[in-house]
């Protein structure tokens, strides 16, 4: 179980480098970053993935549910 659980909400922003750049010296071994995108971010899934580490997951809203993002509050 992770003792500190991030969660970054995504509309697919190209500043999730420099989220994951800043973050992945400061988690531990059980902490965990998940990535939620809202909608099908094929980007962003495959960006994660690429990424090769434990601590990072992605998940995604069935669909996006506006322009602005709000549906991964709800995920």
């Amino acid at each position: 179980m992770p003792s500190i659980a991030i969660i970054t909400p995504t509309l697919g922003r190209p500043t999730l480098s420099a989220a994951w750049e800043s973050l992945r010296s400061q988690l531990s071994p059980q902490d965990e970053w998940r990535v939620v995108a809202d909608g099908e971010r094929p980007f962003v899934r495959e960006w994660t993935r690429s990424l090769a580490d434990p601590r990072v997951g992605y998940a995604e809203t069935a669909s996006t549910a506006s322009t602005y993002g709000n549906a991964q509050r709800n995920a």
